[in-house]
């Protein structure tokens, strides 16, 4: 993990640590499908347990900054459940020079950007691609949505194809895994991993964010992505 300036450096036996974002945010999502609790009433609860705000909470979970404190630390330990704080910890090794990118993989770094803002444009435009969605929830079919159904689907693939193009010059940046896993995590979230095959129909999964909600955390997560090289 690079270091963020944003998050503090804890002494702990004797060794040096930060807060860990994304094992956080992992560890919140594991905890919220085990108790088939909310993340905004795991945030309530853990803001409860440490008197501090549930933005903050949410702040963190999206690696924007990171607690102040070790006893706040081990308060999130305590209502996550978890047998060591370091569990929500990664080693300091001090700080780290940055990664250099050159010309041509900026170049092709801002394809994949751009292709990944197109498809996260279209998602908040149609409101979290609210008609298409409705009409798969209710069995529907008309020729409007499923021009929409196309048109996203091939935004969609432009994500993938720009990234799996830009291989011959981003392939051995460490850059490209970041942007592999972000695309997963979030892009792919955003539609084809909504929509899957139960009972042998199609449904719809609810999202426990807005649109809008979605739709500002994909792009935040991307753009802390291409702050750390450019």
């Amino acid at each position: 993990m690079s270091v963020s300036k944003n998050l503090k450096v804890f002494e702990y036996k004797n060794k040096s640590y930060q807060f860990d974002t994304k094992k956080f945010d992992v560890i919140t999502k594991q905890y919220k499908n085990k108790k088939r609790m909310t993340l905004i009433e795991i945030e309530w609860l853990i803001a409860r347990k440490i008197n501090i705000s549930e933005d903050a909470v949410r702040n963190w979970r999206y690696g924007k900054n990171g607690p102040s404190s070790l006893e706040i630390i081990e308060g999130i330990s305590e209502v996550l459940g978890l047998k060591d704080l370091t569990s929500l910890l990664v080693e300091f090794e001090g700080e780290k020079k940055m990664v250099v990118i050159s010309d041509r993989e900026k170049i092709a770094l801002k394809k994949i950007y751009d292709s990944i803002v197109d498809f996260l444009y279209e998602f908040a435009e149609t409101d979290g691609f609210e008609l298409v969605m409705d009409d798969i929830k209710n069995g529907n079919k008309c020729e409007f949505t499923e021009n929409m159904y196309d048109e996203i689907s091939k935004k969609l693939s432009n994500v993938y194809r720009t990234y799996n193009k830009e291989y011959f010059d981003l392939g051995k940046h460490k850059v490209y895994n970041e942007l592999n896993e972000y695309i997963n995590n979030y892009v792919y979230d955003m539609f084809d991993g909504k929509i899957i095959f139960e009972n042998g129909k199609t449904v719809v999964k609810p999202s426990e964010l807005t649109a809008d909600e979605e739709y500002a955390n994909a792009l935040s997560a991307l753009n802390c992505i291409i702050d750390k090289y450019v």
